[in-house]
This record gives structure tokens, sequence and C-alpha cells, in this order.
């Protein structure tokens, strides 16, 4: 996930700060809701703060779903 996130930062940002893309991926491990994630970046994504949490959800549910039919 931290590749990806870094990559949709830097679309966003124009570069994806450690300490940034560390605040999402501890978001993730806390298992936050995405509307809490989205309200608290808001602050510095602003109006894509939403489109980037539901790309983060999809990812996420691919990544779960990858990993899930691996072990079958």
């Amino acid at each position: 996930m931290k590749p990806w996130i870094s990559k949709k930062l830097t679309e966003y940002l124009g570069s994806a700060e450690e300490d940034f893309v560390e605040f999402v991926l501890d978001s993730l491990r806390q298992k936050k809701d995405p509307k809490s994630i989205v309200q608290e970046l808001e602050m510095v994504l602003d109006k894509e703060a939403e489109t980037f949490v539901v790309k983060l959800w999809r990812m996420l549910i691919f990544e779960v779903a990858v990993k899930q039919s691996m072990t079958l």
C-alpha cells in the first residue's frame, strides 16, 4: 500500500512527504473509518480528500482480495 499511497499523494500534492504517507498508513492500521480519514485529510487535500479515500479503499479491498486468493 505504501508505494500506491506515495504515488497518489504525489499526484495530488506534487510530492509525497514521508510523514504524510505514514499518517495515512497509521490511519489504516488503526482501522479508522473512511469518513474520519476524509475529515482528517481535508486539511491537506481539500476537496480531493474524498476521492483519495475512495481510491484508497478500493485499493485496500483489492489487496485483501488478492492475499486471500493466494491462500486458497
